[in-house]
């Protein structure tokens, strides 16, 4: 995920860790239970009562580190995934305060020439703001919410407290 700045790097570094350890415990877990059955299976085991409990103990405990393992890696991935939201969040929140307070968005640059030498004449910027998560645009006559016309900010923001309190 290129295109914004990793944090949380400490956690990253130990949920690695922890995958790394995990799939190891797997690997392991698998090999042990391939000797448990190896062990139930061989022609020895069959007359010593010795061989038999190691055989499924192994075998057992095998197949326990295999899923400790996968949970733990599920775990690690788990972590790693809320790192990621967590940090996709705060670039929204930051992204969604410099749009919505006048003084962080960048200034214009000064106006580029066409080819001609002649200067392009300036647009005006639509003037907008969000109030609680609707779109306030600026108006000849006030102010536009949703396609209905308010005198101020203030009689938008009093009309949409009413419909959300009935």
């Amino acid at each position: 995920m290129a295109g914004y700045d990793r944090t949380y790097e400490t956690g990253r570094m130990v949920t690695k860790w922890i995958e790394r350890v995990s799939w190891l415990a797997v690997v392991f877990g698998g090999l042990l239970a391939m000797f448990g059955v190896a062990t139930l299976f061989s022609s020895e085991s069959s007359y010593d009562m010795a061989m038999v409990v190691t055989g499924k103990f192994s075998l057992v405990s095998g197949l326990l580190m295999i899923a400790g393992g996968l949970v733990s890696i599920m775990g690690a991935q788990a972590t790693s995934a809320i790192l990621n939201t967590a940090e996709m969040t705060a670039e929204m929140l930051a992204i969604a305060r410099g749009q919505n307070n006048p003084a962080q968005t960048p200034t214009p640059q000064s106006p580029k020439s066409s080819s001609s030498g002649s200067v392009e004449p300036k647009q005006p910027k639509e003037w907008s703001k969000v109030l609680k998560g609707r779109k306030i645009v600026k108006i000849a006559d006030g102010v536009s919410v949703d396609g209905r016309v308010f005198k101020n900010v203030s009689e938008a923001a009093e009309y949409f407290n009413s419909q959300q309190s009935e």
